[in-house]
């Protein structure tokens, strides 16, 4: 449960380069193009290895061996790839990227947590 003490206006974080740097060495300005997207999801993996022997041992006529393993992963992928454009003209003989910032908002409250009714 969340109960809110107060909530400041939205203001952007300090920005952070979210682009290669690119070098302009010609004469005269490039376009270049930059996008992002970001992605995220689930990805599960599940392994079984059955193996089993059958043959004859000294204390009895007939022995027998199985094993079953069992392995597992769950993995959580974020991934930032090309997406939506930005065009900017790097100047002759300048260096170009691009900065972004997130919109952030500071918020004094109290949290209660609550397990499932565990204490």
């Amino acid at each position: 449960m969340w109960t809110k003490g107060s909530q400041a206006p939205t203001e952007p974080l300090p920005k952070q380069c979210a682009s290669p740097v690119w070098y302009n060495g010609t004469e005269s300005p490039v376009p270049w193009t930059f996008s992002l997207h970001t992605s995220s999801g689930w990805s599960s993996q599940l392994g079984v290895s059955f193996t089993s022997e059958v043959g004859a041992g000294s204390a009895s006529p007939v022995q027998a061996s199985v094993s079953l393993t069992l392995s597992g992963q769950v993995t959580y992928d974020l991934k930032q790839d090309l997406g939506n454009s930005l065009v900017i003209n790097v100047p002759s003989h300048q260096y170009g990227w691009v900065a972004l910032s997130e919109p952030a908002t500071k918020v004094t409250g109290e949290w209660t947590f609550d397990a499932n009714g565990f204490p």
